[in-house]
């Protein structure tokens, strides 16, 4: 009886590492980061709680800004979560860059990403830091467009973020009269 036990509980020690998450802590960024790129493939199971940890954390340090855009398609697990509030809840990297640094490197993604679901989440993401005036969203995107040395894929990458924006998102009025977000 004692050997089936034994057997059981070195089961059990050999699975813990593979069930179990260490969350790093609030401090450790560095940490916190390779938490996100380590759980990358696997992103649904990794512990929301954690997530939202790095997430929160890694969006104080203006020094993560591509480290995060290059996050935009972490998809967050939502099953513990009562009601879907909004796409930034899903794709925690959203919220986590509606900062006016994260500007340029939004837009490169939108330029650059094969991926229509980075191109979608930084337009989100320019959605959230325009909030007060879509439309200046709208327009830097389209001026950015206008750009010499664009490629005509990213031309029509950046007006499709625009139109998504415009579309999608809004069109809402202005709550101020400024054209920075």
């Amino acid at each position: 009886m004692k050997s089936i036990f034994l057997y059981f509980v070195l089961i059990c020690l050999g699975w813990a590492p593979s069930i179990a998450q260490t969350c790093p802590s609030w401090s450790d960024k560095q940490a916190l980061l390779q938490f996100l790129e380590a759980h990358r493939s696997n992103s649904l199971e990794a512990d929301p709680r954690c997530v939202n940890r790095a997430f929160a954390t890694l969006s104080r340090d203006k020094s993560y800004t591509k480290d995060l855009v290059q996050l935009l398609d972490f998809e967050r697990s939502t099953k513990e979560d009562d009601a879907l509030l909004a796409r930034s809840s899903q794709y925690p990297a959203i919220s986590a860059l509606a900062r006016n640094d994260a500007v340029p490197y939004l837009v490169a993604a939108i330029k650059t990403s094969d991926r229509e679901l980075v191109r979608t989440n930084a337009a989100e993401a320019l959605d959230l830091l325009y909030r007060a005036c879509v439309k200046n969203a709208v327009k830097m995107l389209e001026n950015e467009a206008e750009q010499s040395g664009l490629t005509a894929e990213q031309q029509d990458r950046l007006r499709t973020a625009a139109k998504y924006i415009n579309e999608h998102l809004g069109p809402r009025p202005c709550r101020f009269d400024r054209s920075t977000p």
